[in-house]
C-alpha cells in the first residue's frame, strides 16, 4: 500500500535500480526520479514484504493516509516489475 505524507509526497516500496536485491521506501521527486525516503525506521531490506511492513508501521505511527490504490509502484513500470519478480521468484 502507498501512503501520502503531509507535504503531498506519495511513499511506496521499490527496489530502485537494484534489480530486486534491495527494497526501500521511496517517493517520486519533481524531476521524475525515484528518491529514497530516509528515516531511521525505514531501512533498506532484502525483501519487498519486509520493506512494506516497515512502511505500514511508519504510516500508522505517523498517521499517514493511504494513497489511491494503484498497486505496487516501480519506476520502470508494471511490465518491468512483473518481469523482475518472475526473475527472482524461486517457484
Amino acid at each position: 500500500m502507498n501512503y501520502l505524507t503531509n507535504d503531498g509526497r506519495e511513499l511506496f516500496v521499490t527496489d530502485g535500480i537494484s534489480g530486486g536485491r534491495a527494497w526501500f521506501t521511496g517517493y517520486r521527486a519533481e524531476t521524475g526520479s525515484t528518491r529514497r525516503f530516509k528515516s531511521p525506521v525505514l531501512q533498506c531490506r532484502k525483501t519487498r514484504e519486509e520493506a512494506q511492513a516497515d512502511l505500514d508501521s511508519y504510516a500508522k505511527q505517523k498517521g499517514l493516509r493511504a494513497a489511491k490504490e494503484a498497486g505496487p509502484y516501480d519506476h520502470r513500470g508494471a511490465t518491468a516489475m512483473a518481469e523482475t519478480e518472475a526473475q527472482y521468484d524461486p517457484a
